[in-house]
């Protein structure tokens, strides 16, 4: 992402998007740890951003095998 400095606080416009993106790829199936890891930011900004995104977060955990 150019001109985006991973560390800093971003404006309320590069918040919307980022929060936009950062959805998009939760609802493709990325982990909120995922995400963070691509964004270089801590899993609870990651989370903060997200919920403003108005997501609907998956159980924690992800799929598990009963077999």
């Amino acid at each position: 992402m150019t001109g985006f400095d991973p560390g800093g606080q971003a404006g309320d416009a590069e918040r919307h998007n980022l929060a936009r993106d950062m959805r998009q790829m939760y609802d493709a199936g990325a982990s909120v740890r995922e995400i963070a890891e691509k964004y270089e930011r801590s899993y609870g900004s990651v989370h903060r951003l997200l919920r403003m995104a108005d997501v609907t977060f998956r159980p924690r955990g992800g799929p598990t095998s009963h077999g």
